[in-house]
């Protein structure tokens, strides 16, 4: 049985799913219980072990495939499940895994596409010193650990999507306002948004945990440094090449990145101040929070008949009439 097919008041005995996260906890009175989010291709369900121990630590780890008993219950509006008896899971953590619908070489010729129509010799040098040479990590990275393209090929698949919505919005605002957006820009603020998300999520199992590097330097970070680090090698290499106002050139495709998240308290170090940047911000937006109600229309159904179990992100259940 997946975890989508889960209702209230199930008792389930051999459950396999993958641990997609762990944390230790202590209650009022002393004792250890785990709190685990449980995986598989269908969906997540959240989870307590009561009766913790240290014991269960080389079981009970991100990324690991386990088989248990669980309790499926209603708490606040949301499924969660006790599970008993865990032990390992003959299962490959990878059975449990998640990959885009689409087909990531299409994907990845379709931005290439974009790229070729690049004419600013700045953006094509990071492009290709940064970008290209990671096209097998890209087309396997997930875009998040959860909420939204949460999978294999999950990093392109955004990407490409939020490429496809930009061109369209771009579009709109030059035809009827006559306004001026620089199109290398938008291609590039989006190429590079979440690159470095690559290095930032272990994407050797489907839990998509944290790297040392991302706990130390999120993607926003580097995918600034490696711009800020391609742009000097360009003007190293290029000293007889003319571009005028070189560090406002350099400052606005870092803003890019460092803008994309859009506010302060969702950890952009800037707000966007340009239009390509609102527009990126903007499409992220779209995309993301659109993939994500997509993928809770498409899986468990909530305590409420025709509509989805609740999005923790945005305090609501979607219908499920599609």
């Amino acid at each position: 049985m997946e975890i989508k097919d889960f209702k209230d008041g199930m008792n389930l005995t051999g459950v396999n799913a993958l641990i997609a996260d762990k944390k230790i906890a202590t209650t009022k009175t002393g004792k250890q219980y785990a709190d685990v989010t449980l995986r598989d291709r269908s969906g997540n369900i959240k989870c307590k072990i009561w009766n913790y121990s240290p014991i269960l630590d080389a079981t009970v780890k991100a990324g690991n495939a386990i088989k248990c008993s669980l309790v499926v219950s209603t708490y606040n509006g949301d499924l969660q499940g006790v599970l008993e008896d865990v032990v390992p899971s003959d299962l490959n953590p990878m059975f449990f895994s998640k990959s885009t619908r689409f087909d990531v070489n299409e994907m990845w010729k379709d931005l290439l596409v974009y790229i070729d129509m690049i004419k600013n010799p700045l953006i094509t040098y990071i492009i290709k010193k940064k970008f290209l040479p990671h096209k097998d990590a890209f087309c396997c990275a997930p875009a998040a650990k959860g909420v939204h393209n949460a999978w294999f090929g999950g990093l392109i698949e955004h990407t490409w999507g939020m490429l496809e919505l930009a061109k369209e919005v771009v579009c709109h605002y030059q035809k009827n306002y006559q306004v001026h957006i620089d199109w290398d820009k938008v291609v590039f603020g989006i190429l590079m948004h979440d690159l470095g998300k690559i290095f930032e999520y272990d994407y050797s199992t489907p839990a998509f945990n944290l790297t040392g590097e991302g706990l130390l330097v999120n993607h926003i970070v580097s995918g600034a440094a490696d711009i800020y680090e391609a742009s000097n090698s360009w003007r190293s290499e290029n000293q007889s090449a003319h571009m005028p106002d070189f560090l406002m050139q350099r400052a606005e495709l870092m803003h890019l990145v460092v803008a994309h998240h859009g506010q302060v308290d969702w950890g952009s170090p800037s707000v966007p101040a340009t239009l390509e940047a609102i527009i990126i911000h903007q499409v992220d937006m779209v995309d993301s929070k659109f993939m994500h109600a997509l993928e809770l229309v498409e899986g468990k159904e909530g305590p409420i008949e025709g509509f989805s179990e609740p999005s923790w992100t945005q305090k609501t259940s979607f219908l499920q009439k599609y």
